[in-house]
Parts: C-alpha cells; sequence; structure tokens
C-alpha cells in the first residue's frame, strides 16, 4: 500500500473519532505522523504540549482541550493497535 493511501485511511479514522472543524489540523498532524512511522512521539505529554499550544494559538478552547485530551488518547492508542 503507498504512503498516500495508507495517509488517507489514517485521516479518515483520526477525522471519524474527532469529527470537529476546530480539530482538522491535529487531526491531519496526527495522520501525517503515523503515515511517517513517527507514532513513537505521540506521547501523554506530547498531547498536552500539543493540545495547550492550540488553546495559546486560539484554535481551541481550554475546556475544548480537556475534552479532547482523553479523545485523542484514545484515537493514538487504536492507531498504534491498527498499523
Amino acid at each position: 500500500m503507498m504512503r498516500g493511501q495508507i495517509f488517507e485511511q489514517v485521516k479518515a479514522r483520526v477525522n471519524a473519532m474527532v469529527p470537529y472543524k476546530e480539530c482538522d489540523y491535529r487531526n491531519f498532524i496526527i495522520a501525517k505522523l503515523f503515515t511517517e512511522g513517527e507514532q513513537d512521539k505521540m506521547t501523554e505529554d506530547w498531547l498536552r504540549k500539543v493540545l495547550l499550544e492550540d488553546v495559546e494559538d486560539g484554535f481551541i478552547t481550554y475546556g475544548q482541550a480537556l475534552t479532547l485530551a482523553p479523545l485523542y488518547k484514545e484515537v493514538i492508542e487504536e492507531l498504534k493497535r491498527a498499523f
């Protein structure tokens, strides 16, 4: 399977689990990291850091970050098992 096809599959799975418009960029980054074989970088600390950066940049609110953190953790763990 080609890298582009894998990326599209991963991105579709992430978008299905986190279907919020304000999460499109973060979903893209997670799919890209998986496609590039960099999934080990996506630790809980990494997730907290990037979500707080998204809050600081105005993409999401702090409340949304608190809600998204466990959801993204679940997505990342599922993707690690699948890919």
